[in-house]
């Protein structure tokens, strides 16, 4: 116990029991010697921690401050002496509250989870390429925008139904195939409608030598079309067609002529038809061959298409390499 430590100390001091009965006499009543430091001591520092060398360094101090009290012989000086040992012993008696000791808990080692990102591809934006008005167009595809009819030469009517001829695109070829004679065939490009347009067609002959390569421009069903028309024998026709409610179709000359720049027999030809505002122009092999005016017929605007017609030599068979339309 602190207090067992503290009376240890006080054994070894000089003159304890002089020094110390006065104190023990003021709080029991009697001089008891030595044992009652022991009281004292315990009654003002009974619980857990002390400190201990404060309270015996002030023992010491307070020994010699006794010892000069009582060679005065002051009774006042005692009492006051006295009082005065209360209060170092509470002070050097003060508890020092124990606290409890930190507790350290050993946290668990961090292990990192492994998270799933969920991952969605963001499809792609499909682009589909916007049809082009002026184009150049390869036969490598099929019919899609194409419409055929076909016109019996020796009435000028349009037959209803089937063609009468075959119209296939082989090896990157539009191919007319006609076996009738005076029988007249269209394609005609649904796409788009032109006002003033160029159509550059590449034509190569396979069959006999009289037949017509045809060029259209402003078409509509209703108002007709405008038709540049070449022979493989070297003659052209530019025309004017408009249809009738029963089907016939009046063809009108606006330009007729030969050229030598037509390549006759199998050959392969350059045909060039330009519709801008009211004037017709044909070219052939990039040359210029003649240019005619719409006149009283007044067509502002419609579809293109191509044409194979034959004549009293059959079978005729046109091929046509490609398609060029662009603007004037």
């Amino acid at each position: 116990m602190p207090g067992d430590l503290i009376l240890a100390h006080l054994s070894s001091l000089e003159q304890a029991d002089t020094f110390y009965s006065p104190l023990c006499h003021l709080f029991s009543g009697k001089a008891v010697g030595l044992p009652c430091h022991t009281t004292i001591l315990l009654k003002f520092c009974k619980r857990q921690q002390y400190n201990i060398p404060v309270i015996i360094d002030n023992l010491f101090k307070l020994q010699r401050i006794y010892r000069t009290v009582i060679q005065m012989n002051n009774p006042c000086l005692l009492k006051i002496y006295f009082l005065f040992i209360i209060s170092s012993i509470l002070i050097g008696c003060t508890q020092t509250e124990s606290l409890p000791l930190a507790t350290y808990t050993d946290l668990p080692a961090f292990t990192a989870t492994p998270t799933e990102v969920s991952y969605t591809e963001t499809p792609q934006p499909t682009f589909t390429p916007t049809p082009q008005k002026f184009f150049k167009y390869e036969f490598n595809q099929g019919f899609d925008n194409w419409t055929h009819f076909s016109i019996n030469g020796e009435t000028s009517v349009i037959n209803p139904g089937n063609i009468g001829a075959r119209i296939a695109i082989e090896k990157g070829y539009f191919i007319f195939d006609i076996e009738r004679k005076l029988f007249w065939v269209y394609s005609i490009y649904n796409q788009f409608t032109y006002d003033d347009v160029r159509i550059d067609v590449t034509v190569a002959n396979r069959g006999t030598n009289n037949n017509n390569i045809s060029i259209i421009c402003r078409y509509s069903e209703e108002d007709g079309w405008y038709e540049f028309n070449i022979t493989n024998s070297g003659l052209y026709y530019i025309y004017h067609a408009l249809p009738r409610f029963d089907g016939f179709v009046a063809y009108t000359i606006l330009g007729e002529g030969g050229s030598n720049e037509i390549r006759q027999g199998l050959e392969t030809n350059v045909y060039t038809g330009i519709c801008h505002e009211n004037t017709l122009t044909l070219m052939v092999n990039d040359h210029f061959v003649s240019e005619v005016k719409t006149g009283r017929f007044d067509l502002t605007e419609g579809k293109i298409g191509i044409s194979a017609s034959t004549f009293l030599s059959v079978p005729v068979t046109a091929k046509f390499n490609d398609i060029i339309v662009s603007a004037p």
